[in-house]
């Protein structure tokens, strides 16, 4: 049968006559946006709450963070049923709902809620790669709130001394986001300068 279309049934018990009937089969399209979020945005800040809803009419819904499902063993970041059709989430992430109708048939659909603000860019301007007894610049593309580096300093640039891995915490507006970046020392030994043979050429004469 086609999307909708009709389909010819005949029916029949033993000795008896066969009957036949028509049914209409009739589906309908699902809706461009299966799961909705009421407040209208697909981002959310620590603390924040938003409320995702599936316009999928069933039986039944379940769930899921990522690969996670949510029940009353596993509530986190769910504030309430999670067989409902509404849910409460209190942490960014990819959800998942599978709608059950009861006649064999499921369906799955997603919805992708990102972190409010995405990690900074973390620049060296003059390179990642130090000497002993050198300083790095380190500094932060954007303007945030609040900057906390991994060894406590709190200004959008700072310069190190050792390498290592460096990491930046930035807020704004209440969200949070984080990123790293790795200082390299530079190989005590220099380079090496190297021939390929024992002759060398200075001022067109060869000396071996």
């Amino acid at each position: 049968a086609k999307v909708s279309d009709t389909v010819l049934c005949i029916a029949s018990n033993a000795g008896l006559c066969p009957d036949t009937a028509i049914i209409a089969l009739e589906r309908k399209d699902a809706p461009a946006n299966p799961i909705t979020v009421v407040e209208g945005k697909k981002s959310m800040c620590r603390g924040e709450i938003l409320t995702l809803q599936t316009q999928l009419k069933g039986f039944g819904c379940t769930w899921m963070l990522d690969s996670t499902r949510l029940d009353a063993s596993n509530p986190d970041p769910v504030e309430n049923k999670t067989d409902s059709a509404v849910i409460q989430i209190r942490a960014p992430g990819t959800y998942y709902v599978l709608v059950d109708y009861r006649n064999g048939c499921l369906r799955k659909d997603s919805i992708v809620i990102d972190n409010g603000i995405a990690p900074p860019d973390i620049v060296a301007p003059d390179g990642i790669v130090m000497c002993p007894g050198d300083s790095i610049r380190l500094t932060t593309l954007g303007k945030f709130t609040t900057y906390l580096w991994s060894n406590g300093q709190t200004e959008d640039t700072i310069y190190v001394t050792q390498p290592g891995n460096y990491s930046v915490t930035v807020t704004l507006f209440g969200c949070e986001a984080k990123a790293s970046i790795r200082v390299e020392l530079a190989d005590p030994k220099g380079p090496v300068l190297a021939f390929r043979d024992s002759t060398m050429v200075c001022n067109s004469f060869p000396w071996a």
